[in-house]
């Protein structure tokens, strides 16, 4: 079976299978990717295969938009995307 190659670009959203989060392209390699949480921390590396990231559905983009307000509201400062 032939893995299909994705198509990552810098500040894309994508889907990690392996942690299970939402996760913004902080930079892209040949074979691999730096990862972050979209509401900042430490970045990770993934391998860059259709077997470990993929877009992610409306609902994984929402919650993650739900984490974000719930975050910036426990510090009372800013909104999604600011």
């Amino acid at each position: 079976m032939v893995e299909e190659e994705l198509e990552l670009e810098q500040g894309a959203l994508v889907y990690d299978m392996v942690r299970d989060v939402v996760a913004r392209v902080m930079e892209v390699g040949d074979s691999r990717v730096s990862l972050r949480n979209p509401n900042g921390g430490v970045e990770w590396e993934r391998e860059k295969s259709p077997r470990y990231l993929r877009p992610p559905t409306q609902s994984e983009l929402l919650s993650a938009r739900v984490a974000k307000v719930n975050q910036d509201s426990s510090y009372n400062s800013g909104s999604w995307g600011a």
